[in-house]
């Protein structure tokens, strides 16, 4: 049996304080009722870190920050995580209410419902109230409140230390809404959008992203993916007869491999498609996608349906020219196969998705570039590898430090306007920044999600 062995803080890819602050938080907010250990109020404060909460209200003689003893056990998320004072707690659970938060109390209580059999609802706001470490929540309160919650106990104790028993509650209420723990169906299924030149994309609630520019998705993938990388890879190899392999960040809708496999039957080359997918998208989903303005040989609702169907971690020849080998798996677990010519860096953006844009990371396919032996010449220098990438963001930049011989587009979406970075270094780094969002069309959830 293999020994376990434990990350290291470096490994864990955690979120900075600024990044924290840009994330969307999950719908909940914790209230303080006088609660007076700072060691108690650091402890909440480092519990809805770890959840990515909506914040704190710290009410009555619950202590504030900043004040050695929260930071103590806080560690720096009274930083990250947001917060207000409120005198009176019962004006803060008034105002709450009247803000649309459904009123939790964690108590002891007549009619209280057992913490496990609690099922938090998507969509709704919840706001959960703990109260002091000797008298609970005060009575004044908890005739504010919609439900109180109680942790089972089954020893000789009567209470649980108030923010040991915040961590349970709050992860029973958070599970359910975490983005690791939802999978892409039911209240998380992706919805269908038609973008400026006509064709499908999806929206992710889960992430709040798109798969595609909304100004084209078509238009996007053959002008990166298609025109700047494997155009450029098969004029470089033309009259090549071994497979072209290339490797995609991020199957979603199949488009690039759509399309992919279109250029491969024209240009009756073959291709070995790798593509990654964490989030693989359901029936229901990619059989209400459809791409009529896309021309070749193949027929492309015919051929959507074959990618999509495929199964996963078996390399599948969907015609002489096209094998598609599709991978469920984590980028960050992955490992790339060897002889690589094009990427397909398809990830979502730095902001939702910063774990996938570590320099390290997005280096290591680079590594698995073609060898000298394509060209039978030990003194030839190392194919290039194609690396193209679509950013669409919202604020921030970020920064690619890339090592070898590559050659590497980076387009930025600006307004309308579409401007890619070609460069050819031993040392390329280069800083993408970004301007304002761009604009969302309209969204029409697909039939049968609730």
């Amino acid at each position: 049996m293999q020994a376990m062995k434990k990350l290291k803080i470096t490994e864990m890819e955690r979120l900075t304080t600024e990044a924290f602050r840009r994330e969307t938080k999950l719908p909940i907010v914790v209230v303080l009722d006088d609660v007076r250990s700072m060691n108690n109020v650091g402890s909440v404060f480092r519990t809805a870190d770890a959840f990515r909460l909506e914040g704190l209200v710290l009410c009555g003689i619950t202590a504030r920050p900043p004040h050695p003893d929260i930071h103590k056990t806080a560690l720096g998320a009274e930083d990250s995580v947001e917060w207000r004072y409120a005198a009176d707690s019962v004006e803060a659970v008034r105002e709450l209410r009247a803000a649309g938060y459904e009123v939790l109390a964690l108590e002891q209580a007549h009619d209280s419902v057992s913490l496990e059999t609690f099922a938090p609802q998507p969509g709704v706001r919840y706001a959960l109230v703990l109260g002091n470490e000797v008298r609970g929540v005060r009575d004044e309160v908890m005739a504010e409140v919609t439900t109180s919650l109680e942790i089972p106990q089954h020893g000789t104790k009567h209470s649980l230390n108030v923010s040991v028993a915040a961590g349970i509650a709050l992860w029973q209420l958070a599970a359910p809404l975490l983005p690791h723990t939802q999978p892409m169906s039911h209240d998380a299924t992706p919805l269908v959008e038609t973008t400026e030149d006509g064709s499908l994309t999806l929206f992710a609630p889960t992430f709040g992203e798109h798969y595609h520019s909304t100004h084209g998705a078509v238009q996007e993938s053959l002008h990166i993916y298609i025109g700047l990388a494997l155009e450029e890879r098969l004029r470089a190899e033309r009259g090549a007869t071994e497979p072209l392999r290339l490797f995609e960040v991020g199957f979603g809708t199949g488009l690039n491999a759509l399309l992919t496999w279109q250029r491969a039957e024209a240009e009756r080359r073959p291709v070995h498609y790798y593509s990654i997918e964490k989030y693989p998208v359901g029936p229901e989903v990619y059989e209400a996608l459809h791409y009529e303005g896309v021309t070749g040989s193949l027929d492309p609702a015919e051929a959507l349906g074959a990618l999509h169907t495929a199964p996963w971690g078996e390399a599948v020849a969907l015609s002489p020219f096209f094998t598609i080998e599709k991978l469920h798996s984590d980028l960050t677990e992955c490992t790339f196969p060897e002889g690589l010519s094009v990427i397909y860096y398809d990830a979502f953006s730095p902001e939702s998705q910063p774990e996938l844009w570590a320099e390290e990371l997005f280096a290591r396919p680079l590594r698995c570039r073609p060898p000298r032996s394509r060209t039978h010449d030990p003194t030839a220098p190392r194919a290039r590898c194609a690396v193209v990438s679509s950013v669409r963001a919202s604020s921030s930049s970020v920064s690619l430090g890339l090592q070898g011989s590559v050659r590497c587009y980076v387009p930025v979406c600006r307004g309308s306007t579409l401007i890619s970075f070609s460069l050819l270094s031993l040392r390329l780094s280069c800083v993408c920044s970004y301007l304002s969002p761009l604009p969302r069309p309209s969204r029409q959830r697909l039939k049968g999600a609730s």
